[in-house]
Parts: structure tokens; sequence; C-alpha cells
């Protein structure tokens, strides 16, 4: 019983808690042969009681699987239209979160929510699989992701992010999809231009669904967008991205160029509110975030925003410095308000194409150099965009402020069998 014990909080502990453990034990008694699953792995011992404690789950319509807490407001519109429906279809939501990072939504009263490592999603008997997690499946560069897709399950991926392919994905991150949401007519175009040299992706269906993150935030921000009047005082938020290696090498700006460009902001009277990338805070970039707050601790015109939720920092900005971060334009197309791309390296731009690079000015500038950095600050910080950048939002992305209801018909159409005409097959 000892052993027992050991290799549930092992194996179950760890993703249920401690108060499941009695479960747990009541579950592996049911086995015959207890000593064998003893002897497992604790993944795998996991995995055996997923498969034990998910039999009596109902077949799925659609099952939304999610893997991080801040990816939960890129499915929730279409979680809560689906449910508001009332059209039968069966729901859950699989995620790795804690169970007190599960979301609190009132809608979801009566949607099973179940806490489950990426490997057991393969248990599930779902007809789609609904995910905004890139690199999902059997064969991921992430070995936390590696998972079999449900059988015969449809997978729909939202993509997390509204900049173009080159620079922020990796070519075999949607190679487990079988239908891909779409924000707006670059990620079609980005999608068309990496097919051609990237065969993985034939057949797959790109579906013109729109952004339902961004609805999100422009139904949740919408009376705090417009500003009658300016502060003395600018804030400006820095969101730099976090370095994926080969993927983005040499365009991102923290490691480099953090340090140098919050001196000079806040050297020149603007408040900065620091954002770093949530994957920075536990990897390599962490030092340097360390290091920046303790050089200004105590200085009150800047903080640290290590939340989950960003949305609190960017209402109170007037302005953000990113570099090939797509959360530029959630902010610009939330807030209405510009955003400057800290791009130095040219030469490392010189091959890559898409609306991160080739329509930053429609938001507000990219910039070379941080005096450049500091000039635009200050043009930028004065100059009222709003319409301009409201037109270039509305132009830009699919079905804005109605994109759940879109992909919820989709949903319901893949579900029947059936294809739309706007949808392009790889």
């Amino acid at each position: 019983m000892k052993q027992l014990k050991e290799i549930a909080k092992r194996a179950i502990g760890d993703y249920f808690g401690a108060e499941n453990l009695t479960r747990a034990k009541s579950i592996y008694a049911r086995v015959r042969n207890i000593n064998a699953y003893i002897r497992l792995q604790p993944l795998n011992a996991y995995i055996r009681f997923q498969q034990l404690n998910c039999k009596s789950l109902e077949k799925l319509d659609v099952l939304f699987f999610y893997d991080r807490p801040r990816l939960w407001p890129a499915i929730k519109l279409v979680v809560e239209e689906l449910v508001h429906r009332r059209s039968g279809l069966r729901l859950a939501l699989v995620t790795t979160c804690s169970k007190r990072e599960f979301p609190k939504d009132s809608f979801l009263k009566g949607v099973p929510i179940i806490r489950a490592v990426p490997a057991s999603l393969f248990l599930f008997d779902t007809q789609i699989l609904y995910t905004p997690t890139p690199y999902l499946g059997p064969s991921s560069r992430d070995p936390s992701l590696r998972s079999k897709m449900p059988p015969k399950a449809r997978v729909v991926h939202a993509l997390m992010s509204m900049n173009s392919l080159d620079g922020t994905f990796a070519d075999d991150a949607f190679d487990a999809n079988d239908y891909i949401l779409c924000a707006g007519p670059h990620q079609l175009d980005s999608f068309r231009k990496r097919a051609a040299r990237y065969p993985a992706l034939s057949g797959k269906w790109l579906v013109p669904a729109g952004y339902s993150k961004l609805d999100l935030m422009l139904a949740s921000h919408s009376t705090k967008r417009h500003s009658t009047t300016r502060s003395a005082r600018s804030t400006v938020v820095y969101a730099p991205t976090h370095n994926f290696g080969d993927i983005n090498d040499s365009l991102t700006s923290i490691r480099q160029h953090g340090e140098a460009i919050i001196d000079r902001l806040l050297a020149e009277g603007y408040r900065v509110i620091f954002r770093p990338h949530p994957v920075s805070f536990s990897d390599s970039d962490r030092p340097i975030i360390d290091h920046i707050c303790r050089l200004h601790a105590g200085n009150p015109n800047f903080s640290l925003d290590a939340s989950e939720d960003y949305a609190k920092s960017y209402s109170l900005a007037d302005l953000m410095v990113t570099d090939v971060s797509g959360t530029g334009f959630t902010f610009s197309f939330t807030f209405e308000k510009p955003c400057i791309f800290f791009a130095p390296n040219v030469e490392a731009e010189r091959e890559l194409s898409g609306i991160q690079f080739d329509a930053r000015h429609r938001i507000g500038a990219a910039v070379r150099d941080i005096d450049e950095l500091i000039d635009k600050t200050a043009e930028l910080c004065r100059r009222d965009m709003t319409e301009d950048i409201a037109r270039f939002r509305d132009e830009t992305v699919f079905n804005v402020r109605g994109s759940a209801a879109y992909i919820a018909d989709c949903l319901e159409d893949i579900l029947s069998g059936r294809e739309r005409p706007e949808w392009i097959r790889l």
C-alpha cells in the first residue's frame, strides 16, 4: 500500500492534487494485477488512470483543449457561443492547468472540465478536437505536447497570434491539424506560401474565421479604448516576445536591447510597464528580467507585469513597444493606439514576409535603433491614430466582433460533413 500511495502521488498528485489520492487508490484497487501497475512509470500510470476514469465520459461532439491559462481567451467565446445555442452538442474542456486555474465563467456550468496531459487525448471519443495549442501531435518537437489525436477526430486549430507565419511558427506547428482558423487574408497568403515548400500542409483546410481573442478584448474593453485627454506623462508598455531559437532568433529584443530600451524610456520621462512573454519567466530570459527589475526597484515610473492576463496593462498604456510579437496587433486593434516595432536587424528580416514585417507602419512604426525609438515614441504619443488603426483592423481581420458565431457555424458544418465555398484546401 505504501508503494501504491507513492505511485498515486507521482502519477496523479501533480495533476489533480492530494485530495484525489483516495479516489486514485480506489480506482487502482479495481485493477486485478496491481503489482504490474505499481511498476509503471508515472506518465503511463497516469494515462491508465485517465483510461479508467474517463470510461463513463459519453461520446463528445467537440472537445476543447488548451495547455496554458493564457490560451483560454483564445477559445472562450467559441465555447460560450456553442453553449448558448443549446443545440444539443456534447462538449467538454480538457486542460493541463491546475484546478485553481480552471475558468470560472458561469456559462461553463454543465460542461465537463478535465485536467489531463496531452498524452491522454487519444483516450477521448470526440468528433472534433478544437485547440489553440500549436505543435500538438504525435511527432511534436515539444515532448510535453506529443500525443496521438483522438481516433477519427477532426482537429481544428485556432491560431493564437495574428502574425503571419514567418518568424512566428515553425513549419511543423500544424502537422496534426485538419482545419486552421485564420485571422485574416494575410494568414491565408502565408499558409499558401508555406505549403509550396512544406508538403505536409497539403490537404489541410484554411477557414477565414477571424480572431475570437480580439473580439473578446474588444467586448471587454470597449469603454476604455478612447481617451479624451492625454496625461502629462505617457505610459509605454514594453512587451518583447520570447526567443524560440531558430524560429525568431535575431528578431527578438529582450536579451540584447531590453535593458537599454527601458533605461531610455524612463530617462525620457515615460512611465514604463515591462510585460515580458510569459515563457520568458521560466527560461534563460529570467535572469535578464530579474536584472532589469533590480535596476529599477523603487522607481515609481517602472512596473513589471507578470500576470497571465495582459489586458489591464495594455488598457493603461498610451503606446506599445514590441519586436516581432503579434501582441502589437492585438494591442493596437483593441485599444486603437499605436505600436512601435523595435527591429534593428535588417538582414534577419530580408527573406521574411507577413503582416509583422510589411504592415507595421499601418499601426505605428518600425524603428532600427534606440534613438529612432525615442523620436517615434514622442511623435506617436502626440498623434491620434484611432481612425487609421480601426480602418486597418476592419480591413485586415475577418468577422470583427462576429468570429465566434461564424466559427460555431463552421464547427456544425464540419460535424455534418458540409464544406463552405470560402474554405480553402491547400
